[in-house]
């Protein structure tokens, strides 16, 4: 029985260089797919906070108008 393998080592061969290539071309898009994420991911935390400080500022300055629209204590007449 191993005799008769013996004629399909080539095949053998070939068969684990094609592994081989296919394993390393795995490698190497998940590699790029990973970079990919992470620069999406910053880019994405970059928008939230920018979006955060708008927000911020609108409060800010609603809370000034709030203030200078309203007066502290009632008019006398």
């Amino acid at each position: 029985m191993l005799f008769s393998m013996v004629k399909y080592v080539p095949l053998f061969k070939y068969g684990t260089l094609l592994g081989l290539i296919l394993v390393i071309i795995d490698v190497i898009w998940s590699w790029i797919i990973n970079r990919d994420s992470t620069k999406e991911k910053a880019a994405l935390a970059h928008e939230l906070n920018t979006l955060k400080a708008k927000l911020f500022d609108l409060q800010e300055e609603a809370k000034t108008a709030r203030e200078f629209n309203v007066p502290k204590t009632p008019l006398k007449n």
